[in-house]
């Protein structure tokens, strides 16, 4: 069994206490296996939801720190993006982090984010092994989206399934 299949277990183990996702961070990093972390060097991740302090920020931590993989940080806006990434090069300088916009609620910018994606990372020449959809909304009032989706739904499921 692969790392990532025991983090579900081992990640929910960790909640008790309510820990920061930093203290969670901190024990994936101490429990990633040494082949695991060689296996996905180089390869590249997508994560969506890259704002500083949140869970996805810390997975692009580990994964660019820790496995060495290129992370293609995702979020709607550049500047907590770049937030992110000054945080995740501050610790792992010689981390590969490229940033890139995206709101998972608009399926317009879900393709717009496919395309690019795939102008700067030709499939034939690029290596993507993750797709790490942490990009959410949870408990909001009712809204619907540019494109008339309701917004928790278009955020959740719809844009991570069509990304």
């Amino acid at each position: 069994m692969s790392w990532f299949h025991t983090l579900g277990p081992f990640l929910w183990d960790s909640c008790v206490g309510a820990p920061t996702s930093e203290v969670v961070a901190e024990r994936c990093l101490a429990n990633m296996p040494p082949a695991e972390a060689e296996a996905l060097k180089g390869k590249i991740a997508i994560v969506t939801g890259c704002t500083m302090g949140g869970i996805g920020a810390v997975t692009a931590k580990i994964l660019a720190g820790k496995a060495k993989m290129q992370v293609v940080a995702v979020g709607r806006t550049r500047s907590k993006l770049d937030r992110t990434i000054d945080d995740i090069m501050k610790e792992y300088p010689e981390a590969q982090v490229v940033p890139m916009l995206c709101d998972v609620s608009l399926l317009s910018s879900v393709r717009a984010f496919a395309a690019a994606f795939e102008e700067r990372f030709p499939a034939a020449n690029h290596n993507l092994a993750l797709l790490v959809n942490n990009a959410g909304i949870m408990a909001s009032p009712f809204s619907l989206t540019k494109e008339g989706l309701e917004s928790q739904m278009a955020t959740n499921h719809l844009g991570p399934f069509l990304l």
